[in-house]
């Protein structure tokens, strides 16, 4: 039950009450279901997010959370995948967001081998070292 304890996340993300009533949704609503390695969470996303965020949404990145913040997961070779407001599943009379976009390219690593973007990966992680290593050289001259 330590998974549903909501006490073992920050305060700066409880005190948001719709943090805690969309990721407790999301809880129950995904108890049964299998869960892959690279799922992610779609409740309560974008509520940290780097500057640079939109920039590499555009080019095709796909996000992970990690405590509230947005971080760069993957590229994906098939275009940008915009994360879209919490649709509750369409419960609660919500309707379904019409582009799942995001949730698509999810579903595409949803194994328990290798994903089908580990290829590309190697090449990410470099190019994103590289990337900041410049970005810092610049805003230090």
């Amino acid at each position: 039950m330590f998974s549903y304890d909501i006490r073992r996340f920050a305060p700066s993300l409880t005190r948001k009450g719709s943090w805690v009533r969309q990721r407790s949704h999301e809880a129950y609503a995904k108890n049964y279901s299998i869960v892959y390695p690279h799922d992610e969470p779609l409740a309560s996303r974008k509520m940290k997010q780097s500057p640079l965020g939109p920039l590499l949404e555009q080019a095709g990145c796909v996000f992970q959370e990690r405590h509230g913040w947005e971080r760069p997961g993957w590229f994906s070779p098939s275009g940008p995948a915009v994360l879209q407001a919490y649709d509750w599943y369409g419960a609660y009379g919500h309707q379904l967001n019409a582009d799942q976009t995001y949730f698509q390219r999810l579903k595409e690593d949803y194994t328990f081998g290798f994903p089908k973007n580990h290829s590309i990966a190697s090449f990410l992680l470099h190019f994103l070292f590289f990337y900041q290593l410049f970005y810092n050289l610049l805003n230090t001259c």
